[in-house]
């Protein structure tokens, strides 16, 4: 079986357009190629509005700025990240929609440079993402195991990575001498919480709440306060309210509570009678990354409307357009051994098993390819 090959192009022309004739082959070195040239990447993009309604919330803000400049996912990951890093356009996509938020160093050193790209404040999207849940990650030091880096990591400052391996290791030992095992209010927090994994106990519903026992739990078991029967019952209604396909009468809703296969059912894809599931990366690379979790993947046979629902959805997540579902696809020919990923409203990429399954693609399509892709391409598919 040959190599597998990959084609990568940009969306169709307009209809009749083609490209365009050569008059004098002898003379003309180059033909002229047709649709949209690429936008160039400048480092400070102009604002098409200079004046704007501020927002609390840090995927309201970053989606807002990114239209200010006009800049798409694609183009703004083009102008932040230097070569080498392992920062992925998925996990800057993510952010825009609201599934997750910067955790690691490396993000919010990311997250400064579209500051100073957008001429905004420094900490401008920091200051809305509210007190983190958890300690920046990222921060690592030789000689450290990642479970006392996670401790250490709440008191080390946003720039610990960027500075000099010999002061990295100044501040750790201060943290861990004055902090961790000294007499500090952090330290007598430290001890008390590691002694119940959880403060807090709620039911699934009222009738799951019983009397507080004075016996012993049991090895294993989730410990901590039981949560009295009134906030068990609102918690419940709380659930029940924002779950619901349709909202109680009389009540207005912001959003739905739901899975993300849920939300595509809902457009017109189920994946419930699925031939595979699994969980993995979202893209290869991601195995290095320090920020990204599996996902759970699903494989189910699709109509032709189907797929045009799923293809839908990858131009929606990126323009921001409704309706959409918080999931990723790709389009797969099990027969042919060929892959169709729409990555945006710009382009897609086709792979292949086998070259000859896409070759006639490859030289019907000339124009539409990707002229930075052209010599990969070339190499797999004229080999």
């Amino acid at each position: 079986m040959a190599d597998a090959a990959s084609i990568s192009a940009h969306p169709p022309c307009p209809k009749g357009a083609g490209p365009t004739p050569l008059r004098n082959p002898q003379k003309t070195q180059t033909a002229k190629r047709q649709g949209r040239k690429p936008t160039p990447i400048v480092e400070f993009p102009v604002a098409i509005e200079d004046h704007w309604d501020e927002t609390r919330c840090f995927r309201d803000a970053l989606d807002l700025h990114m239209r200010r400049h006009g800049d798409t996912g694609w183009r703004l990951h083009a102008a932040i990240v230097r070569p080498g890093e392992t920062f992925n356009i998925s996990t800057l996509a993510s952010w825009r929609r609201g599934v997750r938020a910067p955790q690691d160093a490396l993000s919010f050193e990311v997250l400064a440079r579209i500051e100073r790209r957008y001429r905004l404040s420094e900490g401008y999207f920091k200051s809305k993402l509210g007190n983190a849940p958890r300690a920046t990650r990222g921060a690592a030091v030789l000689g450290l195991s990642e479970a006392e880096m996670r401790r250490l990591a709440w008191h080390l400052p946003d720039d610990f990575r960027r500075r000099p391996i010999n002061e990295q290791h100044e501040i750790v030992d201060w943290v861990r001498r004055v902090i961790v095992s000294g007499s500090t209010d952090y330290r007598r927090f430290q001890a008390a919480a590691l002694k119940q994994r959880y403060g807090l106990k709620l039911g699934s519903s009222a009738g799951d709440v019983e009397p507080a026992a004075t016996t012993r739990a049991p090895q294993g078991a989730i410990s901590g306060i039981t949560g009295p029967c009134v906030l068990v019952r609102e918690m419940a209604e709380l659930v029940a309210f924002k779950s619901a396909t349709l909202s109680t009468f009389g009540y207005e809703r912001s959003g739905v509570w739901g899975t993300a296969f849920g939300h595509l059912q809902e457009m017109g894809v189920a994946t419930e009678s699925k031939l595979e599931a699994w969980s993995g990366y979202l893209w290869p690379d991601h195995k290095i990354d320090d920020e990204p979790e599996l996902w759970l993947h699903r494989a189910v046979r699709l109509t032709w409307e189907q797929a045009d629902i799923l293809l839908w959805n990858q131009i929606a997540h990126e323009i921001g357009v409704m309706p959409q579902a918080p999931v990723m696809s790709k389009l797969i020919d099990l027969e042919r051994g060929v892959s169709v990923n729409a990555y945006d409203d710009r382009g897609l990429d086709i792979t292949s098993i086998a070259k000859e399954s896409i070759s006639g693609l490859y030289k019907r399509f000339d124009t539409w390819l990707l002229d930075h892709d052209r010599p990969r391409m070339a190499k797999a598919l004229e080999g």
